[in-house]
């Protein structure tokens, strides 16, 4: 009687189960997106399945206000309210590792629990360096140590070597409010798909946590360990000025020695190290939505016995995503370009 042989499910998991492959994917999207920031100032867009892989984002524009009074019984003209759409592509993502122990089929298998963690981190890696190398283009900029300087080589020259003042924030919310960018005042919760928390308004200021020390000196500074509301408080908060949120994120890498010759701030062969310091106000940038395991997945493969694998040798876990973010109104987002002390 010949040898039973014994071979893993397949399913577009790979070798474990949809239900294994189905919970282990939405555990390593909650690993991912719970220290996830950018995604959640940003005006999400559902991803149609099986479709295109252009996302298209409408943003509504106001409607002009009313300075004529009704006139008795006369109904007015109707109003007409525009819209304007701005498109983005779709892209894949993904890496795997080797995994050279069989991975059982259940969630709580330590291989597969390890597997999940390691994944999640750098799947929200992968997408948070998309967002910012992506929201660090615009094309509104605000330069320390004044207005009068041409580009980022002068940052780290004059009196304040560059640094982040009250002044410069000022300048910001200034320049928003001018142009009637609305802050945000709610945030996409990190643990749901769709639900959203309001928060008090104000514009974010995102940064390198380099420039944690210049902001706690600032005048008029709150510690976000202070806020009445402790449950708004977003991940690294450090606090705000006036009504500037700050919050520190190590994905907002410095241009290093892109700046003006400087030693007494952090430098790199003597020229200042440059920080963008990126603020939004709402629907200023469009990101596809972080969804489940049909966009997101975990892929396992189990060593195994085959003419490839003589000895069961090679198995792989990975992930695959697709993801994209798009700035959408360039006057509703800038970003300052400072220094940092040594």
């Amino acid at each position: 009687m010949p040898a039973t042989v014994h071979r893993s499910p397949v399913s577009e998991f790979g070798t474990i189960t949809d239900q294994v492959g189905i919970k282990a994917s939405v555990k390593t999207l909650y690993e991912a997106r719970k220290r996830m920031l950018f995604y959640r100032f940003g005006m999400e867009e559902d991803m149609a399945k099986n479709s295109s892989t252009t996302l298209n984002f409408r943003r509504w524009m106001n409607i002009a206000p009313v300075t004529a009074p009704i006139q008795g019984s006369t109904t007015p003209d109707p109003a007409t309210q525009s819209y304007k759409d701005v498109t983005s592509t779709l892209r894949q993502y993904g890496i795997w590792v080797p995994q050279p122990k069989y991975i059982s089929d259940t969630i709580s298998d330590p291989v597969l629990t390890r597997a999940i963690n390691a994944l999640g981190y750098n799947m929200r890696s992968c997408y948070e360096t998309i967002a910012f190398n992506t929201l660090r283009m615009g094309t509104s900029v605000f330069y320390a140590d004044g207005t009068l300087l041409a580009d980022r080589s002068s940052v780290g020259t004059g009196a304040g070597k560059g640094a982040i003042t009250l002044n410069l924030i000022r300048s910001v919310i200034e320049y928003f409010e001018g142009r009637n960018v609305e802050p945000i005042t709610e945030l996409i919760q990190a643990k749901t798909l769709v639900a959203t928390e309001p928060v008090e308004e104000a514009y974010i200021f995102v940064m390198h946590s380099d420039l944690a020390r210049s902001i706690r000196d600032l005048p008029g500074f709150e510690p976000a360990s202070k806020y009445p509301d402790q449950k708004s408080v977003l991940p690294l908060e450090l606090g705000r000025v006036e009504n500037a949120r700050f919050v520190r994120h190590n994905f907002c890498v410095s241009w290093k020695g892109a700046g003006a010759a400087e030693l007494t701030v952090k430098n790199t062969g003597g020229k200042a190290d440059v920080y963008p310091v990126l603020i939004f106000g709402k629907e200023a940038f469009g990101c596809s939505k972080l969804k489940g395991s049909e966009f997101n997945k975990v892929l396992v493969a189990n060593a195994e016995v085959t003419a490839q694998d003589p000895l069961g040798q090679r198995g792989t876990a990975g992930w695959s995503g697709w993801n994209s973010y798009k700035i959408l109104e360039n006057d509703y987002m800038t970003r300052l370009e400072v220094t940092s002390p040594k």
